[in-house]
């Protein structure tokens, strides 16, 4: 799956203030979750390049992760201390209201 949050929120009056933590868990042959159709440097509005400062990444091999708990630890991990977390799965979308 991509990068759900990060892809389908694209805008909104908060988008600066958004932090997000992505638990990658591919394989060599898999898109990575932050893969970009252009380079960031060609292209610096993509959504990707333009929040990248704002996603935390942790890439783990596939064939070292134990499942969904082993993956939400990972996530946990990436925790800030911000004010407000929200943790959702590759399999979640988010639509707009």
């Amino acid at each position: 799956y991509p990068c759900v949050p990060w892809q389908s929120q694209t805008s909104g009056q908060y988008n600066a203030e958004y932090m997000g933590g992505v638990v990658e868990q591919n394989l060599e042959q898999d898109q990575p979750c932050l893969w970009t159709e252009k380079s960031c440097e060609d292209d610096p509005e993509q959504v990707i390049c333009a929040h990248r400062d704002q996603i935390r990444l942790k890439s783990i091999d596939a064939r070292e992760a134990k499942g969904p708990t082993f993956g939400r630890h990972h996530a946990d991990q990436l925790y800030g201390g911000e004010y407000f977390a929200l943790q959702v799965d590759a399999h979640m979308e988010f639509i707009n209201n």
